[in-house]
C-alpha cells in the first residue's frame, strides 16, 4: 500500500520494471525471448506430494467457521463491487461476512446494508475519526475490527481481511481452504495472502504455484487467532500497524504464504497511500485469476509448506545463473537467474541495494 516517492531513490526498483517488455508485446509471456523473469519451483510428482500429505495430515479447513471482514470508510461504490464479488465467489458464506466500517459515512452504510438479505452485518466504529495521520487512524481500526471479530466468533481459529476496495477471484474461499490448511501443520507460517506484489500481467502464468515471503502484503490474507491473541493485540502499535507486522522482531522468522496469480484485484485509483500515478504504474497491471477452476488442491498446497518448499527452492538455486546489477537483466534470454541485494537501509534505498559478488 505504500506510495513509492519520485525522489531518486528507486531508480534500481524503476529501471527493473523498464527493463521488462510491457503486456501485450511480442515478448509478452514468451520464454523463446526477450526478457523472462520466472521465480517458479519445480513439479515435483503426486506421489510424492500425496506421501507429503499424509506425514503432515494437511488437510482442508472449514471456512464456516471463518469470519470474512471488510475494512471500509467512505468509498461506498467500491464497497458494492467488493461485497458482490465475495458473496458470488464459490463456497462464499454471507453469513460470515463483515463490514467494518470506520466512521458513519452514510451511502457506505446504506451500501452495507443492501446485502442484508444474505447475512452481511455491518459493525461501524466511530472512535478516532478527527486528528492525527492517517496511518494512525488506520491502525486503531484494524485492531478495532480484528479483536471485534475474534470476539464475536468465539471458534474462529482464523480470520480473512479484506478492504472496500478490492474485488476477489472466484476462487478466492477455495484458496483459503484449502492453502489454510498450512497453519494447521506448518509453524512457520505467518500469513496467508493471495495478494502477489510483483505478479503483474505477462509475468506470471500458474495459478496453482504457491510461493513465500518474509515479507507481509496483506491486501486479501488470513490472520491466526493464536497469532493474533498471543503476540499482536497486546502489543499492536499506534500507527503504521502494516509495517509493524513486517518487523523481524514481529514476525520471528516465519513466512508468508501467497500464489504467483493473485487472487484479488485493486479498483481503488484513489486511497490514503496511493494516488492515481502508483494505480496505473503497479496496482492496474496486477494479474489476477477469473477462473474457478485454478483453485488449488492438497497436491499443489502441499508445495508451500516450509520442507517441502526450502527443498525444491535449493534446486532451483542449483542450476541458477547468477547475476548482480538490476541492469545485466536486459541481456538474459532465457531460464533461471538469481539476483542477490542488501535489504538493509542505506540511503534511503533499502530494498535494490545489489551486492557485487557471488554467493
Amino acid at each position: 500500500n505504500a506510495h513509492i516517492p519520485d525522489n531518486g531513490e528507486n531508480d534500481q526498483k524503476e529501471m527493473f520494471f523498464d527493463l521488462l517488455p510491457p503486456p501485450g508485446s511480442e515478448h509478452d509471456g514468451d520464454d523463446s525471448n526477450g526478457v523472462v523473469v520466472h521465480a517458479g519451483l519445480p513439479v515435483i510428482s503426486e506421489e510424492r506430494s500425496a506421501l507429503h500429505i499424509d506425514r503432515l495430515g494437511l488437510k482442508p479447513i472449514d471456512l464456516s467457521r471463518v469470519p470474512v471482514i471488510i475494512i471500509a470508510k467512505d468509498r461506498h461504490l467500491l464497497l458494492k463491487e467488493c461485497i458482490s464479488s465475495l458473496l458470488t465467489a464459490k463456497g462464499s458464506i454471507g453469513e460470515m461476512i463483515s463490514v467494518y466500517q470506520h466512521g458513519y459515512h452514510s451511502d457506505t452504510r446504506e451500501v452495507a446494508q443492501e446485502f442484508r438479505g444474505e447475512g452481511v452485518t455491518l459493525h461501524q466504529n466511530g472512535q478516532h475519526m478527527k486528528g492525527g495521520e492517517a496511518h494512525v487512524r488506520i491502525a486503531k481500526h484494524y485492531k478495532f475490527a480484528l479483536s471485534h471479530a475474534f470476539k464475536t466468533h468465539q471458534d474462529a481459529k482464523y480470520v480473512i481481511i479484506v478492504e472496500e476496495d478490492m474485488v476477489v477471484s472466484p476462487d478466492f474461499f477455495e484458496y483459503f481452504r484449502v492453502v489454510g490448511g498450512l497453519y494447521e501443520v506448518d509453524d512457520s507460517v505467518y500469513c496467508i495472502s493471495t495478494w502477489n506484489d510483483n505478479g503483474f500481467k505477462g509475468r506470471v502464468k500458474d495459478p496453482k504455484r504457491l510461493l513465500r515471503s518474509d515479507f507481509f502484503m496483506g491486501l486479501g490474507w488470513m490472520a491466526s487467532r493464536k497469532i493474533f491473541q498471543d503476540e499482536w493485540v497486546r502489543n499492536w502499535p499506534d500507527s503504521h500497524w502494516d509495517h509493524w507486522i513486517r518487523d523481524p522482531k514481529n514476525r520471528k522468522g516465519r513466512e508468508c504464504i501467497y500464489p504467483e496469480v493473485s487472487r484479488n484485484r485493486n479498483v481503488g485509483r484513489k486511497g490514503e497511500h496511493v494516488d492515481d500515478k502508483f494505480y496505473k504504474r503497479f496496482l492496474s497491471t496486477i494479474q489476477y485469476t477469473e477462473d474457478v477452476e485454478s483453485a488449488l488442491s492438497l497436491y499443489d498446497a502441499v508445495k508451500g509448506e516450509q520442507t517441502a518448499y526450502d527443498e525444491e527452492l535449493g534446486k532451483i538455486f542449483q542450476v541458477a545463473n547468477i547475476s548482480t546489477p538490476v541492469r545485466d537483466l536486459e541481456r538474459h534470454k532465457k531460464g533461471v537467474f538469481a539476483f542477490y541485494f542488501d535489504d538493509a537501509p542505506r540511503r534511503g534505498n533499502h530494498v535494490w541495494e545489489t551486492h557485487e559478488k557471488d554467493p
